[in-house]
């Protein structure tokens, strides 16, 4: 950010904007499930997020880590 801005208060803000909101989520998404939330919900979320870091992991950064070069140390 700050090459593409020039100005390190600009970068700080827009990274420490960006580092809030994963804990803002987390906070709204507590919020509004709080009334039904319960063990199994909490498996099943854990289990899709699972899944899709996975998928990630060998859909998008495996193949390019194998373009690069870097494919064995990788895995």
């Amino acid at each position: 950010m700050y090459y593409a801005t020039g100005s390190r208060w600009q970068a700080f803000g827009w990274s420490a904007l960006s580092g809030l909101s994963e804990p803002l989520g987390a906070l709204l998404g507590l919020l509004i499930l709080s009334g039904f939330w319960s063990q199994a919900l909490l498996g099943v979320s854990l289990a899709a997020v699972a899944g899709i870091m996975i998928f990630i992991s060998f859909d998008v950064l495996l193949p390019s880590a194998e373009t690069y070069g870097e494919h064995h140390p990788t895995v």
